[in-house]
């Protein structure tokens, strides 16, 4: 897959996951967006930044070992959206378990979403071979 696919794909997944974020945030009991509409750029920034260090180079090095198919883009952008988070909250189990679960959610999402994004945008590999120079 192209670099181009990759990343296009990663920022679709990106949006597709912030936006899980809301719609979920939305729903739960404490709707974190409530009180300040303007905080949706705090969960925009964070995931850039994680999709920028974390999920492009685990693709690119999947995608360069011919690893890289729906199911790896699905667990890295589960793993990578919900890592982080976890990591830093082991202080209090209580909040890493479901944190880690509904994070990974987002980022599953996203991962769907970046997925289908970047097959549609790949241009697709012909199974025509290519003529050799010359023979004409």
């Amino acid at each position: 897959m192209k670099f181009n696919a990759l990343f296009i794909g990663s920022l679709a997944g990106t949006f597709a996951a912030v936006a899980a974020f809301v719609v979920f945030d939305s729903l739960g009991s404490g709707f974190f967006l409530s009180q300040n509409p303007k905080l949706i750029v705090f969960p925009l920034m964070v995931a850039a930044a994680q999709t920028l260090f974390l999920v492009i180079p685990a693709l690119l090095l999947l995608n360069h070992l011919k690893r890289l198919n729906w199911i790896t883009w699905v667990l890295i952008g589960a793993l990578c959206a919900a890592l982080p988070w976890s990591i830093l909250l082991l202080a209090t189990p209580e909040l890493a378990v479901p944190t880690f679960l509904w994070l990974a959610l987002c980022g599953a999402i996203g991962g769907i979403v970046g997925y289908i994004t970047a097959r549609a945008v790949n241009p697709s590999d012909s199974s025509k071979p290519t003529p050799p120079r010359g023979a004409a």
